[in-house]
């Protein structure tokens, strides 16, 4: 799935600790929801910018996860 024009759900929600546990760190809707506006606010003018690919980490951390 698609947050913005570059980023994906599996990018922004990509953590080795959450693997490495079993911790299920998948958003909620309402989540989703504020990710898609972060990565169209803040993730693609940033990567217009610099003119390049950005890498995201930690895009989301669930509270279990946190």
């Amino acid at each position: 799935m698609k947050l913005s024009k570059h980023l994906t759900l599996k990018e922004a929600t990509y953590s080795a600790t959450a693997i490495k546990n079993g911790i299920d760190n998948q958003p909620n809707i309402a989540q989703l929801e504020a990710l898609k506006k972060l990565a169209n606010a803040i993730f693609e003018p940033c990567r217009d910018f610099i003119g390049a690919p950005l890498r995201v980490s930690s895009g989301f951390r669930g509270k279990e996860l946190n």
